[in-house]
C-alpha cells in the first residue's frame, strides 16, 4: 500500500508548499529527519505568508527574526508579513522600548531578505506602520512593495527620497482610516511604472519630477482638483488612470492623450454638471482608449462622448437616471467586445438595432432590473417592462458574435424566456448576475474604509 512516506523529495515539497508556514516547522518537522529537513529546503522558502499576534507579539516576532537570520536569508523572493496588536489594545499600552522594538524587528526581518526579496507585502493592525525611508536602503531589488496600516487614522507616510529603490516597478500604499502621505521632500522610487494608493484621504504625489516612468495610477480615496493637478505632468507616460471617491474630475484629464485605460468611480456622488462638462470635452481628445469604466449620477447620461473614438474594446457606462436614453451610433462600436450598460439604454428597438453594429461585441451585461420593484409598477408597464426584456433577450440570439448576456435579475417569465432562447442557441451563456459590471468586464469597485466596523 502507498502510504505518504513512500513519496519522493519532490512530491513531498509539492504537497509540504501547501501547508501554512507555522504547521510546517511545528509539526511536519518533528514526523522524521528526512522531514525535517525538507520542511527548510529553500524550495519551500520562495515564498512565504507569515502572521504574527496578537498573543505573544513580541517574544513571536523575536523569534521570527532569529528564525530568518538562521534558516531563510538568500531565499526568500516573496514575503507577505502581517503584524496584529490585540483589539483591544490602545497606543498607550505599548510602552516606547516596545514600540521601539516592534518597529525595529520588522525592519530587520526584512532588511535580512535584502539580498534575495523580489515582493513584499508588509501590513500592520492597530499598530503603526514604519515610514518609508532610509532603513530601506538595502532594498535596491525590491520590485514589488505593498504598505498598508489598518489602524485607527493610521498613515502610511514616505518620510524621505526612495532614489535607492532602484528596482521597484510597483508600489500599492493602503491606509482605510487615514492619509497616504508623500511629506515634503521625500520622493517616489524613480523606476516606478504603478502606483496605487487607497486611503480615506488621498493626496496625489508632488513632485513627480522621478516619476517620469509612470503608466498606471490609481488614487482611491477624497481627491481635490488642486492635488490632482499634478497629472498634468503625467500627459506623455501615463496610460491607465482610476479615480475613485474624488471631489472634482481635474481639468487637465484631456491633455492625458496617452490614456488607454479610464476609470471614474463617483460611488459616493460627488461629482456634479461642472465635472460632466470636463468629463464630455475631454472623452473625444483620449484618442488611444480601448476601456473606460465610468460610474456616477452626476456624469454624462449618455456614451455619446465616446461614439468617435475608434479603438474601445470595453466600456462600462451606468449612471443614477432611470429614463430610458437613445444608444449611440459611431465608430466607437467597431472594435467593441465588452459593454455593460444601463437596462435604459436598450429599451427601445432602435436601441438594439444601433448596437447591432457592434459586430465584434462578445459580452453583454445589462445593468438595473425592468421588473425589481415588483408589485408597485401598474399591471401595464411591467407588461412593457417584460417586452422590453424580451426584445433584448430575442436581439441576443440573433447577434452572431455574442457570447454571453448577463442581466441583473430576471423575474420568472423572464426566465423561461432566457431559458427557451439558451435552448435554441446553446453556446450563448444567458445568467443573471448580481453585479454585471463585474460578470461581463471583471471591474471590482475600490470602495474606502472608514472604522474598523467597516473593515471587519
Amino acid at each position: 500500500t502507498a502510504q505518504i512516506g513512500c513519496l519522493p523529495p519532490e512530491l513531498l515539497l509539492a504537497v509540504f508548499a501547501h501547508v501554512p508556514l507555522a504547521e510546517r516547522h511545528r509539526r511536519l518537522a518533528l514526523v522524521c529527519r528526512q522531514w525535517g529537513e525538507l520542511v527548510h529546503s529553500p524550495a519551500l522558502l520562495d515564498s512565504l505568508e507569515v502572521s504574527i499576534g496578537p498573543a505573544r507579539l513580541l517574544p513571536r516576532l523575536r523569534s521570527f527574526v532569529e528564525w530568518l537570520a538562521r534558516r531563510a536569508v538568500g531565499h526568500v523572493r516573496q514575503l507577505r508579513l502581517h503584524i496584529a496588536a490585540a483589539e483591544d489594545l490602545a497606543d498607550g499600552d505599548w510602552t516606547e522600548d516596545e514600540s521601539q522594538e516592534i518597529t525595529a524587528s520588522i525592519a530587520a526581518a526584512v532588511t535580512l531578505l535584502a539580498g534575495s526579496l523580489r515582493q513584499l507585502s508588509l501590513s500592520t493592525h492597530k499598530l503603526p506602520l514604519l515610514p518609508l525611508g532610509s532603513w530601506m536602503v538595502p532594498l535596491g531589488r525590491l520590485a514589488n512593495l505593498e504598505m498598508t496600516c489598518q489602524r485607527d487614522i493610521g498613515n502610511v507616510t514616505v518620510s524621505a527620497p526612495l532614489p535607492f529603490l532602484t528596482g521597484l516597478r510597483s508600489l500599492r500604499l493602503h491606509a482605510p482610516s487615514g492619509k497616504v502621505l508623500v511629506q515634503p521632500g521625500a520622493m517616489l522610487p524613480p523606476m516606478l511604472t504603478s502606483l496605487w494608493m487607497r486611503s480615506f484621504i488621498a493626496e496625489a504625489p508632488q513632485p513627480v519630477g522621478a516619476l517620469s516612468c509612470l503608466r498606471d495610477l490609481t488614487i482611491v480615496g477624497t481627491s481635490s482638483t488642486h492635488s490632482l493637478g499634478v497629472l498634468a505632468a503625467l500627459h506623455s507616460t501615463l496610460t491607465a488612470l482610476n479615480l475613485t471617491v474624488l471631489e472634482d474630475i481635474p481639468d487637465c484629464l484631456e491633455r492625458l492623450t496617452e490614456l488607454r485605460s479610464l476609470t471614474i468611480d463617483d460611488y459616493e456622488g460627488k461629482l456634479a454638471e461642472p465635472d460632466d462638462q470636463v468629463l464630455e470635452r475631454a472623452l473625444p481628445q483620449l484618442r488611444h482608449l480601448t476601456a473606460v469604466y465610468l460610474f456616477s449620477g452626476g456624469l454624462p447620461d449618455s456614451p455619446a462622448a465616446l461614439s468617435s473614438l475608434q479603438h474601445l474594446d470595453t466600456v462600462c457606462w451606468s449612471g443614477w437616471d432611470n429614463e430610458p436614453k437613445q444608444l449611440p451610433g459611431g465608430p466607437w462600436l467597431g472594435r467593441l467586445r465588452r459593454l455593460a450598460v444601463s437596462c435604459w439604454f436598450l429599451s427601445d428597438a432602435d436601441s438594439l438595432a444601433t448596437l447591432s453594429g457592434a459586430q465584434h461585441l462578445e459580452h453583454l451585461g445589462v445593468h438595473g432590473s425592468f421588473d425589481e420593484d415588483g408589485p408597485r409598477h401598474a399591471s401595464r408597464q411591467k407588461a412593457r417592462r417584460s417586452a422590453e426584456v424580451a426584445g433584448i433577450l430575442a436581439w441576443a440570439q440573433g447577434h452572431a458574435s455574442l457570447r454571453q448576456l448577463a442581466l441583473r435579475q430576471l423575474q420568472p417569465r423572464m426566465a423561461r424566456l432566457a431559458a427557451a432562447a439558451r435552448r435554441s442557441r446553446p453556446e450563448l451563456c444567458i445568467r443573471e448576475a448580481k453585479d454585471v459590471f463585474e460578470a461581463v468586464c471583471g471591474y471590482q469597485c475600490q470602495e474606502t474604509v472608514y472604522s474598523d466596523d467597516d473593515e471587519a
